[in-house]
């Protein structure tokens, strides 16, 4: 059975070491002045990812388990809070770390605490770039913080903010759906 490695906070982060002595560090930035027309959520809402600092990018299990650790830490200490990541494009591999994220996602089970997880695909420039707002099922913003990510997503897309009818047919289909669960 593999555990995860011991991890350093820092700062805005945490470093870990592996067994090939690949230095990683994980981090979370918050940016409420890019969600200020959603006041109930724009402190709660922090985007994470980690880099390789040293070392050689290795196939290693107990990787995804350290960063699933932080993850459930993190919401652990912040039950309310929002999670987004993009994956990052700039060497083309980005259709391969969305898939290895949602493979992360659809293995991690928590009998403990269930996550809700919203995708998005922009195309920017002629460019793919993935995003994805991870938050607990329970977390009691979540139609709130789901209209929050999309609209974001959608402006950065368009380069035009959401109109109102739009969000509220949005709020709209989100609720729909949260009532079925």
């Amino acid at each position: 059975m593999y555990s995860p490695y011991s991890y350093i906070p820092h700062k805005k982060g945490y470093f870990f070491v592996t067994d090939n002595k690949s230095k990683y560090f994980f981090y979370f930035l918050s940016d409420p002045e890019l969600y200020r027309d959603f006041p109930k959520v724009k402190n709660y809402i922090f985007n994470f990812g980690f880099e390789l600092m040293e070392g050689k990018l290795m196939p290693d299990k107990r990787i995804s388990l350290t960063i699933r650790h932080i993850i459930n830490n993190f919401f652990e200490k912040n039950p309310r809070s929002i999670l987004t990541y993009t994956c990052e494009s700039l060497d083309g591999k980005h259709h391969c770390r969305n898939r290895l994220f949602q493979k992360w996602y659809s293995e991690h089970s928590s009998n403990k605490v269930q996550y809700t997880k919203v995708d998005m695909k922009l195309v920017v420039s002629g460019n793919e770039i993935y995003n994805s707002a991870l938050m607990r099922s329970d977390n009691k913003y979540e139609i709130n913080a789901t209209m929050a990510f999309l609209s974001i997503c959608m402006e950065v897309n368009t380069g035009k903010p959401l109109d109102l009818k739009i969000k509220k047919n949005i709020s709209k289909q989100i609720a729909k759906v949260k009532k079925k669960k």
